[in-house]
């Protein structure tokens, strides 16, 4: 199964940085040029479901890669055989807090409060999503280094994953390299 996924999400990293940029922001901008009514809350979560499910296939797909290559040198991480079960985490609280969340607004001293009830899946969700970003970021540096990589040595990609925006346009030449 998950090598039918990785042959799925492989084709990104394959892409130049710009295409990957547009694929990732163009369904966001989509959803924000939208109205804010409750007939277009469906529409508004799944415009915004997109984007972020290819970003997501896209660090998936870097921490494969990655794997592939490590394996190649005949060197095994640890940390990698967790690396399936928090993204599947993830996506699985991430449809969570998607569908089964409500917004609750709230006016506390003139200020507008917005929070997701109940509080505690997009919490699970944030999480697991970044432990899938930190085992990635290791990964990847691992495979760059054919060795396994120390926090320090890949803090700075992590923060690079953790603003993919951004970062994908520093991470993807190093990931295309592999």
């Amino acid at each position: 199964m998950e090598n039918q996924i990785y042959k799925l999400t492989s084709g990104l990293i394959r892409m130049k940085p710009l295409t990957l940029f547009l694929v990732t922001t163009l369904p966001l901008l989509f959803k924000f040029s939208m109205p804010a009514t409750e007939a277009y809350v469906f529409i508004n979560k799944l415009m915004m479901s997109i984007g972020s499910i290819i970003l997501f296939a896209w660090v998936y797909a870097v921490g494969c890669k990655s794997n592939d290559k490590l394996l190649s040198e005949g060197i095994s991480v640890d940390i990698f055989k967790y690396f399936n079960w928090v993204a599947a985490l993830s996506i699985l609280f991430y449809i969570l807090t998607m569908f089964a969340t409500t917004e609750v607004i709230t006016n506390k001293s003139g200020m507008q409060f917005r929070f997701a009830t109940p509080v505690y899946l997009p919490i699970i969700c944030m999480l697991a999503f970044i432990a899938t970003l930190l085992i990635a970021a290791k990964m990847l540096v691992s495979a760059e280094q054919n060795k396994e990589a120390k926090f320090d040595d890949y803090c700075n990609t992590f923060l690079l994953f953790m603003i993919a925006s951004i970062g994908l346009w520093f991470i993807q030449p190093r990931v295309q390299k592999l």
